[in-house]
């Protein structure tokens, strides 16, 4: 479940620009095999010079299945949990094209020891959230089962290796469940079809022909999925599910020792069915010469990609390896920026270009070059991308490029020491599972180090031009268009512009010297004049002379790492609905690309290379807001950069342009997508049509101007009281000293600005009638949403955590009932928002997505639902399902800077907010079954529902 907030749909669209049953136990449990001290990670093909990360406990049981135990101590009292099978849609069968993924979806489908529909309320009932802590993928290769486990006491420990031992070999696939499911994965097969899932499909049949990767596709064909007899699936199941194809991972604050006592005996007893099957035959790259491939679709923006190929190369995980490794992606890097600063610059046929080296052991080994040509410019954009990259392969990298190249990546190993104390387990885990998966060897981040340290005289122009001279080999290039209609260049237009561009002269590059930084200095610091502790918070208020504010909260959650942001009172409450501009312009519109006066963004990132800091611009309900993450050593240099972005920003024209060229492309890729498509309508919708946030059409958007868009920004940052908030691996004297040189240097700042005519009034719609919006995407996808209106956050605190707890036991019910019982739709949200800053505005939404024609009886459904939670009381049970994830999850947040981060600013002088985050724990535990009921009473109420149905434009036919 999730929160979705007025913010979090800007946000969408911005970002489209188990009850401990029994078990019988082994008579013996297995005891482990002692492992190779040359193969001390089983998972490696050959012996590898390189040193295994010491930590990690890895054996292998005597029945093949391997584990790995990683004590981390971050966050406390919880731990990651993953158990791998080494087998996925390359392993099926052409009659079982999407079993692979069918059977990761029956695991949740009943089990020897536990029943069908028991498996999320064992989940529950031990604090974890279905979706988040318990899922489930599939790949071409692997199916991963997911527990991020709450808390690590024995009860939830013993229960979550009981789950992955019944997935192991204890699935039942009753044919009803099956039959069930096969709506469900059908449902994430819309979900999942779009444009470009279609030409990712069109480009692998072409590119790997005669591969096994091209006619697997994790989720298969739909007319099998419809079809397939339980035999089908079993067979699959029983066939790669063996203890040899098995590793579990858990990392997390636990006692090795006694987890791997756990494992033998949960495990050990585990044997595959019959013989092992030999591997599958999964082809081998073959030469196709030269080719272009055009694919149409109404609803893709154009983009270019220039494929060359090669067979895999497969040598052992070795420091040679790595070096060479290592020096292709320095060429890469250096190529990367030069695309980059070419597609910024005002003449740049281009919006963007990058060229990646691939090297992925189920296809080929691969250089990719692709490219996003501006409208009507794809003839001069293809020749300049392949005059660039002629010109770098020709020629090389330059020294100066190679030098700030090797200082950024050795700042990114020395920063991954610093960090590596408190490393998250879940990042850990990451780390883990792709050495596994490419059979890396796994090391330490000081051993890393060590290594580049080893390496990294060995880069030279000399040595990294050579790698070019590989990565620009191979079979090809394969040109793919991708664009919404047919036009006069056509595949053998394609491979002429490329000709001609390869024959173009080219010179050598001619790198430009770093300019120096100027930003640091911003007139006389500032001094504290007050000094504020919040004991029950554990944070400080420092008040500058001038009326800055700044919160500070030293904690090492993370270790060298310090998180920023500069609060600008106001936000959208500058703006009055009643002048009808929409906003979201200016909300899209990326400060940080624009770079500052004195510096464009390219030329400040090569005066600040070898530092960390990043730039952030957001506008907000009721402030606008300039963020940072950078280390505790850079911090001084991250204020310096927020400082320059607040009184010198650039506003190049040119950002603006890009934005506004490609915004008739963005929007027409948006349409081909109905989730995208309902956060466009929501947002107008949700708030009445206000006119600040309403999306606006391609023709509107074409007359906006930047100096508007400008205006619009500094409105947000002038005249406005200012707060700071630095949470992180910092110390008070550090934070107060960079904060005085910077922001307490300013004039005198206001303590309070003016609300803009009725810019903090924000109503839901009074007319009850569906609002109908229509996509471009498949004629058998569809969204349907509806709400309750409900209240806002600081209403009554007690019916506050009250609808909340009513929005999930909401959506246990109906996902129980339209997934479970009806297989009718992949999955269903149910959130709540109730707004802090307007009085009496929030809503309970419910969101899936259906075939148009089951539209109506998933919307009867969710009203029969509602009905039954005013009419039948919650079981206890229901409840503490609901709220058992809430209380782990509040006291898990509360120990991460991301927490403290988003609630201190505005915190002291709110009240309200100060009571809503008081003893929240509390607050979750006082609501009561009756609480719900009566909360479903006065709001589930069917004739105050809000409803939108996100359609086809041309109806399905089927």
């Amino acid at each position: 479940m999730y929160r979705k907030t007025i913010a979090g749909w800007i946000g969408a669209l911005a970002l489209s620009m188990c009850l401990l049953l029994p078990v019988a136990q082994a008579a013996e449990p297995a005891k482990p095999d002692a492992v190779p001290q040359t193969l001390a990670q089983p998972w490696l093909r050959a012996p590898s010079d390189l040193p295994p990360h010491p930590q990690p406990r890895i054996g292998k049981l005597a029945n093949g299945m391997t584990y790995v135990i990683f004590r981390s101590p971050a966050p406390r009292n919880t731990a990651a949990l993953r158990l791998i099978i080494r087998a996925g849609s390359m392993e099926e069968r052409d009659d079982q094209r999407g079993l692979a993924h069918f059977v990761e979806h029956m695991a949740f489908n009943g089990s020897k020891n536990i029943p069908e529909g028991e498996l999320t309320k064992i989940l529950a009932r031990h604090g974890f959230r279905f979706g988040s802590d318990a899922n489930a993928f599939t790949t071409y290769d692997n199916t991963a089962y997911v527990l991020d486990l709450p808390n690590t006491d024995n009860e939830t420990v013993d229960t979550a290796f009981f789950i992955l031992r019944e997935t192991a070999s204890n699935l039942t696939f009753a044919p009803d469940a099956i039959d069930r499911e096969r709506g469900v994965i059908l449902g994430e097969e819309r979900v999942r079809a779009s444009p470009a899932s279609r030409l990712s499909d069109s480009v692998s049949a072409i590119a790997f022909k005669g591969q096994r990767f091209a006619e697997r596709r994790p989720i298969g064909l739909p007319e099998i999925i419809r079809t397939a007899p339980p035999k089908a699936l079993t067979d699959y199941y029983r066939t790669w599910y063996r203890p040899e194809r098995a590793t579990l991972i858990i990392v997390g604050d636990i006692l090795p020792a006694e987890i791997e006592q756990r494992i033998q005996d949960r495990f050990g007893d585990w044997a595959g069915e019959g013989p092992a099957p030999a591997e599958v035959d999964i082809g081998t790259y073959t030469p196709k010469g030269t080719a272009a491939h055009i694919f149409t679709d109404p609803n893709l923006a154009e983009d270019i990609t220039l494929r060359w190929s090669r067979p895999v190369v497969d040598i052992p995980d070795t420091l040679e390896a790595r070096r060479v490794g290592m020096a292709k992606a320095l060429a890469v890097g250096v190529f990367n920026d030069r695309l980059a600063r070419r597609a910024r610059a005002a003449d740049s046929p281009f919006f963007s270009a990058s060229l990646s080296y691939t090297n992925n052991r189920l296809t080929a080994n691969a250089t990719t070059l692709g490219f996003k040509p501006k409208p009507g410019k794809t003839r001069e954009a293809l020749i300049e991308v392949v005059r660039l990259y002629h010109q770098f392969v020709r020629f090389g990298v330059t020294d100066e490029e190679l030098d700030r190249l090797i200082a950024s990546r050795d700042l990114g190993f020395r920063n991954a020491v610093a960090a590596d104390k408190t490393r998250q387990h879940t990042a850990l885990m990451s780390e883990i599972v792709s050495a596994i998966n490419d059979r890396r060897v796994y090391m330490s981040a000081t051993q890393l180090l060590d290594m580049w340290e080893q390496v990294k005289p060995s880069f030279t122009k000399v040595t990294v031009d050579a790698q070019i001279a590989f990565i620009s080999s191979g079979d090809g290039p394969l040109v793919v268009r991708s664009i919404e209609a047919r036009d006069a260049v056509d595949e053998a237009a394609l491979v002429a512009a490329y000709t001609a561009a390869q024959a173009l002269p080219v010179e050598p590059f001619v790198a430009v010297a770093a300019k120096p930084w100027p930003y640091t200095e911003f007139g006389t610091p500032g001094k504290v004049v007050k000094t504020e502790v919040f004991k029950e918070w554990n944070y400080t208020q420092y008040t500058f002379a001038n009326g800055l504010k700044l919160n500070l909260k030293p904690v090492r959650y993370q270790s060298n790492r310090v998180t920023v942001g500069v609060r600008l009172a106001g936000g959208r409450m500058l703006f009055s609905p009643h002048d009808k501009v929409s906003l979201l312009p200016a909300m899209m519109f990326n400060l940080a690309a624009g770079g500052l006066g004195q510096l464009s963004f390219e030329e400040m990132n090569k005066s600040l290379n070898g530092h960390t800091y990043s730039i952030k611009y957001a506008l907000g309900e009721d402030d606008a807001t300039l963020t940072g993450t950078t280390t505790t050593s850079d911090f001084p240099l991250q204020m310096q950069v927020l400082m320059a972005y607040y009184s010198d920003p650039g506003y190049r024209p040119e950002t603006f342009d890009n934005l506004k060229t490609g915004f008739a492309a963005t929007t027409r890729q948006m349409k081909s997508n109905p989730s995208t498509m309902l956060a466009m309508g929501s947002l107008s919708y949700m708030t009445s049509d206000d006119p600040r946030l309403v999306f606006p059409t391609p023709e509107a958007f074409a007359q906006v101007t930047s100096a508007q868009v400008k205006a619009q920004i500094e409105r947000t940052l002038r005249n406005v009281p200012i707060e700071i908030t630095i949470v992180g691996d910092i110390t008070p004297e550090a934070a107060l000293d960079a904060v005085g040189r910077t922001f307490g240097a300013l004039p005198p700042l206001p303590d309070n600005y003016k609300v803009a005519r009725d810019a903090d009034r924000i109503s839901l719609p009074k007319d009850r009638n569906a609002r109908i919006v229509t996509h471009q995407g498949r004629a058998d996808q569809a969204v349907s949403y509806l709400a309750f209106p409900t209240t806002d956050l600081y209403a009554n605190l007690r019916d506050t955590r009250g609808i909340d707890l009513l929005a999930r036991v909401y959506a246990n019910r109906l996902r129980d009932e339209v997934r479970e019982n009806q297989g009718a739709t992949y999955g269903v949200s149910v959130s709540s928002f109730m707004s802090p800053r307007f009085k009496g505005y929030g809503y309970i939404s419910v969101t899936t997505t259906v075939r148009p024609e089951r539209d109506e009886d998933f919307y009867k459904t969710a009203l029969a639902i509602a009905a039954d939670l005013r009419n039948r009381p919650v079981t206890q049970d229901e409840l503490d399902r609901a709220r058992l994830p809430e209380l782990e999850r509040v006291e898990q947040s509360e120990r991460t800077t991301n927490h403290w981060f988003a609630l201190l600013p505005g915190f002291s002088a709110n009240p309200q907010k100060q009571a809503f985050n008081r003893d929240v724990a509390g607050q979750y535990k006082a609501v009561t079954v009756e609480d719900l009921q009566r909360l479903a009473k006065t709001y589930l109420v069917e004739n105050r529902v809000l409803r939108i149905k996100v359609v086809p434009e041309t109806p399905s036919t089927q």
